[in-house]
């Protein structure tokens, strides 16, 4: 292997080199910082290669021949590669944008019509089995089955509970103001390009802490309900 043919100094270097390009600091830099690292560009490059594949056309060379070709350009820095990306959602628009993912239907029930505190489950049957068998383990004579109900209920993404550019210019402005004063007025003097471009990449890293943190929210909120038949 290449690094069993380094001299020590050389490895140094050259682990510097990759360090650097992470961009994870030296003085943080460990075998599982880099090691996530590695991961998490990998991770990256599969969605990124899936996003490249969708907004990729049919063409027809000169010859009159059917083909392919992507509407983005991997090679571009990536300030350009952003604005070549805008171009083409012009061109072809994303279905997550034009149709959003309807969240997870989920069921939920309640022993008093009331307090839907059951936790979820991901079928109406599941909901009704489990309501039934509560109230029968546990109810009396003075308990009435008229109650039992189940609902449809729905759990928040992560991604609904983020803050997004206008917080954190608000949030800065704000401090900037209790120091500077009028002389902070302007500030931050962001375009909003580079409010679109802070609200993705807040997203982005705030996804990724959620998901190594294993932040799911399990709280939820319910629609529709029907009674249950004992």
């Amino acid at each position: 292997m290449l690094i069993k043919k380094m001299s020590d100094a050389e490895a140094k270097v050259f682990l510097g080199q990759i360090v650097a390009l992470l961009g994870c600091g030296e003085n943080a830099a460990n075998e599982i910082v880099v090691m996530t690292c590695f991961e998490n560009m990998s991770r990256r490059s599969d969605c990124l290669g899936l996003i490249e594949n969708y907004l990729t056309v049919p063409v027809i060379d000169d010859d009159g021949e059917e083909g392919e070709d992507s509407l983005l350009n991997w090679g571009e820095d990536p300030k350009q590669y952003l604005a070549t990306f805008k171009n083409a959602l012009k061109y072809k628009p994303m279905i997550t944008m034009a149709q959003p993912i309807e969240p997870l239907q989920e069921w939920c029930y309640a022993l008093d019509g009331e307090n839907f505190m059951s936790g979820t489950f991901s079928s109406k049957s599941e909901a009704v089995e489990q309501c039934k068998k509560e109230f029968l383990d546990h109810c009396d004579d003075s308990d009435s089955s008229d109650l039992l109900t189940v609902a449809i209920c729905t759990k928040p993404k992560n991604s609904d509970l983020f803050p997004d550019a206008d917080d954190i210019i608000e949030h800065m402005a704000n401090q900037a103001d209790d120091i500077g004063g009028e002389y902070a007025n302007d500030y931050p003097d962001a375009s909003p390009e580079n409010q679109e471009l802070l609200t993705v990449m807040l997203h982005t890293t705030l996804n990724e802490w959620c998901d190594k943190c294993e932040i799911i929210p399990s709280f939820y909120t319910v629609g529709a309900t029907e009674e249950v038949e004992l």
